[in-house]
């Protein structure tokens, strides 16, 4: 069963980000890895304006594969250049994204999990685990 769908957050009729996921991810109101610290504020302030996120979150398309969400969120971000996608751009792969080992080192040895780090760095808890274990490109 392909679980995966591709979604919105509208502002209005502008649409402000586009995403891939499955389970809840959609609607998490916390800040997840991969998000950026502006599409967080941005969610916090809808709540703090009385919005849940079904007021902001559109499924776009349902019951895709890992493969069929990601063609279609990054044509949808080619497309639409939605303010909350980092860099606006489909081709832009976190997990290849250089981080700065010796950052990642300090940040471990002040006793933060590689999951508080991923949140600091705006990146996926994933690629602070690669790298700082040398697995990353």
């Amino acid at each position: 069963m392909d679980a995966y769908y591709v979604y919105v957050y509208k502002e209005g009729a502008d649409v402000v980000y586009v995403g891939m996921g499955q389970k809840g991810r959609a609607w998490n109101c916390k800040q997840m890895g991969g998000d950026t610290e502006e599409r967080q504020v941005w969610k916090e302030e809808q709540i703090a304006k009385g919005k849940l996120p079904c007021d902001w979150v559109t499924i776009v398309e349902r019951g895709l594969s890992k493969a069929e969400a990601k063609e279609l969120e990054e044509f949808m971000i080619e497309e639409i250049k939605p303010k909350l996608n980092k860099h606006h751009n489909p081709n832009y792969d976190h997990s290849r994204t250089p981080l700065d080992l010796n950052k990642i080192k300090e940040l471990r040895k002040a006793g933060l999990s590689y999951a508080n780090i991923a949140l600091k760095l705006g990146t996926s808890t994933m690629t602070v685990y690669r790298q700082f274990n040398k697995e990353a490109v």
